[in-house]
């Protein structure tokens, strides 16, 4: 059996696309995430030649987190990513806030 790596985004728009970094140049789009993922199941075994029951799928889903940081007096940064997981955006907002030097400092990963 073969594993392959796939990545869905959920993008701007949001829609989903989906891509490999074990197969070059393949990328499907749709417009919902389970659509994605039937379009991968069928798509990929066909890409490859190789028949469904012989691949196997490790997924990774990327989304849009939202993510405002704002001081206590109602100051606020506004961050969103497509491609970083939440908690990596969190340490990066932790890292302005001490760079802002601000007080009182309430983090929301919605």
């Amino acid at each position: 059996m073969r594993t392959v790596n796939i990545e869905y985004r959920q993008e701007e728009d949001s829609t989903w696309s989906a891509t490999s970094p074990d197969i070059s140049r393949y990328t499907a789009v749709a417009k919902t995430y389970p659509a994605i993922r039937r379009l991968v199941r069928q798509g990929v075994p066909f890409f490859l030649g190789l028949p469904a029951k012989e691949v196997g799928f490790r997924e990774t889903a990327l989304m849009p987190v939202p993510v405002v940081v704002g001081s206590w007096n109602g100051n606020a940064t506004y961050a969103s990513s497509t491609t970083t997981s939440a908690d990596q955006i969190v340490k990066s907002l932790k890292r302005r806030v001490r760079e802002l030097k601000a007080g009182d400092v309430h983090v929301e990963v919605a």
